[in-house]
């Protein structure tokens, strides 16, 4: 433990000291903000369509945060020096999982101010807004997962974090597919969704299971980057 947090420590701060860290949380807020100011001129006094459009800008955005986590390490040649160390495999990996998580939930946290600017203009039915918000900072481990994973199979940033966004993309159309193939294919595609949770969390339906899902998928992709780092140790 104290090993990962050593590296989780480091990790995050790195994120505090990037420019780009800066800026992809500037248009993320940015983004974020203009869906809240359209609430706001609808005056429409929910929160899900924000949630909902911050799941998709988080698609584009959370695997630039995290396209450096391995592979700049491997491009920088830096990976055999944490080979060499004390350090396994598996606190390198849920270190920087842990550290990119952090920097994203705090980032969302930020746009807690929308409800409650809401809130003063009319009733606020505060149970979508706690599980939307829950599922969606849920999710958004889920893309930090897959970015992570996108990292460890490649030695470059940039194609780290294009591989990150495709992965999430075909995910996405994935579920939008998923009423063109046959009822068995569309049973198997819809419980193997990382989007299908959010609509009941989006309508204040908050259960274990979907918590379970997302969380199972977050260790399945630390799982498979623990495994790709171990492959690239006996390289």
């Amino acid at each position: 433990m104290l090993k990962t947090w050593c590296i989780y420590k480091k990790e995050l701060k790195s994120y505090f000291i990037s420019p780009i860290a800066y800026v992809v949380t500037g248009a993320f807020l940015l983004l974020s903000g203009l869906i809240f100011n359209a609430l706001i001129q609808y005056r429409l006094a929910y929160m899900a369509p924000a949630y909902g459009n911050m799941g998709v800008y988080l698609l584009f955005i959370v695997p630039f945060l995290t396209m450096r986590l391995l592979a700049e390490e491997k491009r920088r040649q830096t990976i055999s020096l944490l080979f060499t160390s004390p350090v396994s495999n598996t606190a390198i990996v849920v270190g920087k999982f842990l550290a990119c998580y952090t920097f994203v939930t705090l980032m969302l946290c930020i746009t807690l101010i929308y409800p409650y600017i809401l809130s003063q203009f009319g009733d606020l039915d505060m149970g979508p807004v706690k599980s939307g918000f829950i599922g969606l900072v849920l999710l958004a481990g889920c893309y930090v997962g897959i970015g992570l994973f996108a990292s460890s199979l490649v030695a470059d940033t940039m194609i780290a974090g294009v591989l990150g966004v495709g992965l999430i993309v075909m995910l996405y159309l994935m579920e939008m597919a998923k009423g063109w193939v046959g009822d068995k294919a569309s049973v198997i595609v819809e419980y193997i969704s990382i989007y299908r949770p959010q609509q009941d969390l989006l309508q204040g339906l908050l259960n274990s299971k979907d918590i379970f899902f997302y969380v199972s998928f977050m260790v399945l992709t630390i799982f498979a980057s623990i495994r790709m780092l171990e492959a690239n140790r006996w390289r």
